[in-house]
């Protein structure tokens, strides 16, 4: 599982925002399966990269 640091253009406008404004840390496993922490916290399980832009949203 690696570390991910999205671009602008990887998510909408609103959700890069959100995105770069909190504490959150994304990680992507060797299937593509996207995962989310509070800091250095618990990684807890998101799905499709679709699923981390609606995760921010509804934060």
């Amino acid at each position: 599982m690696r570390k991910v640091e999205f671009a602008p253009d990887q998510l909408g406008k609103e959700a890069y925002e959100i995105y770069s404004n909190s504490d959150y840390n994304f990680f992507v496993d060797e299937n593509g399966m996207y995962y989310g922490a509070i800091g250095n916290g618990e990684k807890f399980q998101l799905g499709s990269m679709k699923d981390v832009e609606s995760f921010l949203m509804e934060g």
